[in-house]
């Protein structure tokens, strides 16, 4: 009887020292609530929601379902959990409603030395959230009537909240195939005194409008 009952014993002290170690911040649990990188397996080919967790998940019939994350990242998994579409771009519209089904979605730039270009974009289609152009713009614009425009090594300023100048760099119009059908010269980042609403930095030297934010937020 002694045996048994030191077995329960220890049987049970394993268990709880279990759930310890696993809730310990070296091996966090993934809240109920909500989703957090405790939930996720990070690999060499992306990130993916730990099996365990993926019974929380509601698909879509197309088999994706789309995750707000406690960070604010809002992401697309498959039926395994894997990460299909990072960042997706919900700033000042529903992506959802994008037209002709594509959507912007961002990743953080690599190699980035400065702040104000922190972030790369591109586009991907709604219907089965397939990337169909790469993050290798700096900035992405809607598409309208199947065309969108996109910039790269550019600096951006919000002119009335409603429209955006773009300086430096270089300036494209793009199809959904990501074919060039426009090269645009933008205009060279002005002068701080120049320019109206960008503050911030001294006076006659080049301004940097921000670009810290992710593409349109």
């Amino acid at each position: 009887m002694k045996v048994l009952l030191l077995g329960i014993f220890f049987a049970l002290l394993y268990a709880a020292t279990g759930n310890i170690a696993n809730a310990s911040p070296k091996n966090p649990t993934c809240p109920k609530a909500q989703w957090t990188e405790a939930c996720f397996d990070h690999t060499a080919v992306g990130r993916r929601i730990k099996p365990q967790y993926l019974n929380r998940i509601r698909f879509q019939r197309n088999g994706f379902a789309v995750l707000h994350l406690k960070s604010g990242e809002t992401i697309a998994v498959d039926k395994k959990g894997r990460v299909v579409v990072p960042g997706i771009v919900t700033g000042n519209y529903d992506f959802r409603d994008a037209e002709g089904g594509i959507a912007m979605f961002s990743i953080p730039a690599k190699n980035s030395t400065s702040k104000f270009d922190r972030y790369n974009c591109g586009y991907f289609q709604l219907s089965n959230f397939e990337i169909i152009i790469p993050p290798v713009y700096n900035r992405c614009d809607d598409f309208q009537n199947q065309k969108a425009y996109v910039c790269t090594n550019c600096r951006h300023d919000c002119v009335d909240c409603n429209s955006v100048r773009y300086y430096g760099g270089e300036g494209f119009v793009i199809n959904t195939k990501n074919e060039i059908l426009q090269r645009i010269t933008l205009p060279k980042l002005p002068l701080c005194s120049t320019v109206e609403g960008v503050g911030g930095y001294p006076e006659n030297q080049p301004c940097r409008p921000d670009s810290s934010q992710p593409p349109g937020n």
